[in-house]
């Protein structure tokens, strides 16, 4: 059993913020793993931990969420 707090479970990894943020983007997971130079099938598992982690059911509402965070906090989208 893993000692990790509820919190630490729930962070985003790197990757897993990397991808989060070329998603916002409007990439598709072929043009995400490009650009991150990884496979497909690794896009897909990073995006559902991130929809797991997060609690998101949609890339819609994974989108939605971020655009909405960076609107209230004042910040700019960009791409990694």
């Amino acid at each position: 059993m893993t000692t990790y707090s509820r919190t630490k479970k729930n962070q985003l990894t790197p990757a897993e913020e990397k991808v989060f943020a070329l998603l916002v983007l409007g990439l598709r997971n072929k043009e995400i793993a490009d650009r991150l130079g990884v496979t497909v099938d690794t896009v897909k598992f990073h995006l559902f931990n991130l929809y797991k982690k997060k609690g998101f059911e949609t890339r819609a509402e994974a989108i939605a969420s971020k655009v909405n965070l960076c609107e209230r906090c004042g910040e700019t989208i960009t791409g990694v």
